[in-house]
């Protein structure tokens, strides 16, 4: 049955798989019915609970643009549907115009396996997948706990924007600290699977740790976490890559030897940084080393550091990865800061060499008057 509908009795679809919409997108769209009309109808089903209203089937898209229009009512098709089928309809219609992401896939594929009771088998018959590929794709969900992806919005954004090759490959990094930042950078520096997994590949001991570790009691876990650089346990390449982390920590603090500062790092081959302060984008060679220079020399001798939960990694002979957080004060104030790290490091002709950084603050201490220290660096760096 084909009728128009007040869009004001007309509720979402819980079932929808599409969590996400391009809300420019949208407004293009409320243009077009605003000059064209509503050519495509959407389909709802009667509310099954709230007589006289109704619930969408499919077509979100247009029934936003058309509320956004200010259409007081909408032409769409009538049919009745079970639950199961709201959602089955759903999936098919996103899958046809290829606009679910995996992860929304996964979600999807999910709530038919639990809620519905649908194999994996059934599942992939049903829409024309692989059992094997159903489950890949569900497997994503495993990667992080819900509450910290709830807790984390670039962590929620990034699984919304990576595929399920790329969900295989960090599933095999056992620290979730690690996993989520590699999440992270895999779409802010568009890793495709293969950069990924050449960087993962090297995590052999991560994916198969020693007895010894898993033995270890949660203090002594605990413990590894929190030492403060060297470590009698330490290697001496990690005892290598924690001198070259603090030095140029201190030479920045000191803001007089830049050129030394440089030597540390790979500006002329690769080197990448994110950082946490606008302009919030990836930049390198030319670029990163202007940006550096400001943080050298306008930022990091007006600030006092500490170093904390410093961890290094080797990843193979010449390459390894360090996680950490840096607490900053102001020099002639008492305001904190906080940010969280990744490095990257190569060995170039023995010499350990900064690849690649990626910084994100944590925390921006307030005080009564307003004064928020990371609005003050940000004016450093323009």
């Amino acid at each position: 049955m084909i009728t128009e509908i007040p869009i004001s009795q007309i509720d979402s679809n819980p079932y929808n798989s599409r969590s996400r919409y391009d809300q420019q997108s949208i407004k293009h769209l409320s243009d077009s019915i605003r000059t064209n009309g509503q050519i495509v109808l959407v389909k709802v089903r009667p509310h099954p609970s709230d007589k006289g209203k109704y619930q969408l089937v499919y077509g979100h898209r247009r029934f936003a643009a058309a509320k956004q229009s200010g259409f007081e009512k909408i032409r769409a098709e009538i049919v009745e549907l079970t639950d199961e089928q709201m959602l089955q309809e759903s999936i098919v219609e996103n899958l046809e115009h290829e606009s679910l992401s995996d992860f929304e896939k996964a979600l999807a594929f999910q709530k038919l396996n639990k809620e519905f009771g649908k194999t994996y088998e059934q599942i992939g018959k049903s829409f024309g997948l692989s059992p094997q590929y159903v489950c890949n794709l569900i497997a994503m969900l495993k990667l992080f706990d819900p509450s910290l992806i709830q807790s984390d919005s670039v962590l929620h954004d990034s699984l919304f924007r990576i595929s399920q090759r790329h969900a295989r490959i960090l599933s095999h990094v056992q620290d979730v600290s690690t996993r989520a930042n590699f999440t992270k950078m895999t779409v802010n520096e568009d890793w495709s699977p293969r950069d990924l997994s050449n960087i993962v590949s090297r995590l052999r001991t991560w994916c198969k740790p020693e007895e010894k570790e898993i033995n270890k009691s949660k203090e002594e876990k605990d413990g590894k976490w929190k030492s403060q650089f060297h470590d009698e346990r330490d290697s001496a390449d990690v005892i290598e890559l924690k001198s070259l982390i603090l030095k140029e920590f201190q030479l920045a603090n000191e803001g007089l030897d830049f050129e030394s500062f440089k030597k540390l790092h790979l500006f002329d081959h690769g080197f990448t940084l994110y950082s946490c302060f606008p302009q919030i984008d990836r930049v390198e060679k030319k670029r990163a080393v202007e940006r550096q220079k400001r943080w050298f020399y306008n930022v990091a001798p007006q600030l006092t550091w500490k170093i904390e939960h410093l961890f290094v990694k080797l990843l193979g002979e010449d390459s390894a990865l360090a996680t950490l957080r840096v607490h900053y004060r102001k020099r002639d104030r008492g305001e904190d800061l906080e940010q969280r790290g990744t490095m990257v490091f190569i060995k170039v002709k023995h010499e350990w060499k900064t690849l690649h950084e990626h910084w994100s603050l944590l925390e921006d201490a307030t005080v009564p008057n307003g004064y928020h220290l990371a609005d003050e660096l940000v004016r450093l760096f323009e």
